[in-house]
């Protein structure tokens, strides 16, 4: 069931002439929300502003079923050869894959005016990035709603050596996360930033790199090896850009999941989930 506020119930049964718009919040894997409306024009609604005009976001319809299904829904857009997401362009927005792991909420807002705040907003979808087809200059994003994760085939808990936890999860590790501020260097490429980082050898490795500054700003990946001797940062999966000089990254430190570095380096035992001493799968009791 959709929920709304009596302000805008009272105005869809009483509104002599109807203002809507859709509203499209896209959440990047980084955790940075950009927000755009189908109109032609900025837009206010749930104390935010919603960009107008371009690119142009057109979407499917929707169903709402009792059950868990799987809802979908194609958002299909449109853009400039100007128009960006943040500081990228929506054209290497789409062909370097800044949408992985993106999450989008759909929302219909109504207005009395076009140029005041909105009366209220409406929830019609929400769902994660799927699919995305298309090229220059207009790509289909598929999305598939959050119930999708109960498709996994998979128990809960895996018996296993090292911690089942995600790193720095609020709900299953807890460790302390700090953040250390850095700039990348010269002649990084997409896989590797030079760094003036000191920590010891493998500190950062199996930790998160995030971009705040330069093409790069947003995108987070995991680092796959740091080596203290050049100062480098491997990451596991390559930026959509190669850092260039100057551009500002936080890194947190790395975990190789055993029990000792749970202790040690985080003060976390407590919240080791792993068995240390599971036998390997040839051993022979």
């Amino acid at each position: 069931m959709k929920t709304a506020t009596s302000t805008l119930i009272t105005h869809l049964a009483t509104a002599r002439m109807m203002r809507c718009a859709d509203l499209y919040a896209i959440t990047l894997s980084g955790g940075t929300t950009y927000r755009y409306t189908s109109m032609d024009v900025p837009l206010l609604a749930d104390g935010y502003t919603w960009a107008g005009g371009s690119p142009l976001f057109r979407r499917t319809g929707t169903r709402r079923v009792l059950g868990i299904e799987v809802a979908t829904m194609d958002m299909t857009v449109t853009w400039r050869a100007t128009d960006a997401l943040g500081s990228a362009l929506w054209s290497d927005v789409i062909r370097l894959g800044l949408l992985d792991g993106a999450t989008v909420e759909v929302r219909r807002g109504y207005w009395d005016d076009w140029a005041a705040a909105a009366v209220g907003t409406l929830h019609v979808f929400g769902g994660r990035v799927s699919d995305i087809e298309g090229g220059l200059p207009e790509a289909t994003i598929s999305l598939r709603s959050e119930t999708e994760l109960f498709d996994a085939k998979l128990p809960r808990s895996i018996y296993q050596a090292g911690c089942r936890n995600t790193l720095y999860d609020a709900s299953t590790c807890k460790a302390p996360r700090s953040e250390v501020s850095c700039s990348a260097g010269t002649g990084g490429t997409r896989v590797r930033i030079a760094t003036a980082l000191t920590q010891a050898d493998g500190w950062f490795t199996g930790g998160i790199v995030r971009g705040v500054s330069g093409l790069n700003a947003g995108v987070v990946r995991g680092i796959k090896q740091h080596v203290q001797t050049s100062g480098q940062i491997i990451v596991a999966e390559p930026w959509p850009v190669a850092p260039a000089a100057g551009d500002g990254f936080l890194v947190s430190a790395g975990c190789d999941r055993t029990r000792a570095t749970c202790a040690a380096k985080f003060n976390n035992a407590l919240n080791f989930r792993g068995e240390p001493y599971t036998p390997s799968p040839e051993t022979t009791l």
